[in-house]
């Protein structure tokens, strides 16, 4: 059985020198060693690179049919990579939220609340947000963009995050800005 990772490894970097035949190969070749819907996120991600939208999203949709609860959680993280290309975040919430659920370390939150944002899912954006911080997560970028939709909805809660990260970083100059301009 092949890792889905090193198949994708292996076929971004023929997609990176355009060898788009010898990719197609590789993916057919490696097929049966797959799961299903591993195969069918890496034709996505190809048809994607290759500039066929509708082929990537009907690729994408397979992809979706054949998870299973044995699926791999990093060819559930790409086929929500693949969703996002292709303007499909709402497909791809699902499958950010189980990886984000699951505190895959090496799976980059920020896809999770990118993804929300552009739905504006602003419960899920706060709730990740939370939860990152209870993880220890305290830099300025995820501060600053958690604080945003705080703002909106607890601003209570915005002033306390904006007023502990100015405690542990005194000299942060934006962040005392953020706060003095913050109402609540």
């Amino acid at each position: 059985m092949v890792r889905h990772s090193f198949a994708l490894l292996t076929l971004q970097a023929m997609m990176k020198s355009q060898r788009w035949d010898e990719a197609k190969q590789y993916v057919e070749k490696n097929a049966a060693l797959l799961e299903p819907a591993s195969v069918s996120v890496l034709r996505g991600l190809l048809a994607h690179y290759q500039k066929s939208p509708q082929e990537a999203e009907k690729h994408a949709i397979t992809a979706r049919t054949e998870l299973a609860s044995s699926t791999q959680l990093d060819v559930k993280i790409q086929l929500g990579r693949l969703f996002m290309l292709v303007n499909r975040p709402a497909d791809a919430l699902p499958l950010f939220q189980q990886a984000f659920d699951a505190a895959i370390e090496s799976f980059d939150a920020g896809m999770l609340l990118d993804c929300a944002a552009r739905q504006r899912r602003d419960d899920v954006v706060i709730e990740t947000f939370r939860t990152l911080r209870k993880r220890g997560v305290k830099d300025w970028d995820t501060i600053s963009f958690g604080v945003q939709y705080l703002q909106k909805w607890v601003p209570s809660e915005a002033a306390e995050v904006l007023n502990q990260f100015i405690q542990e970083n005194p000299s942060h100059r934006l962040a005392k800005l953020y706060r003095s301009v913050l109402e609540y």
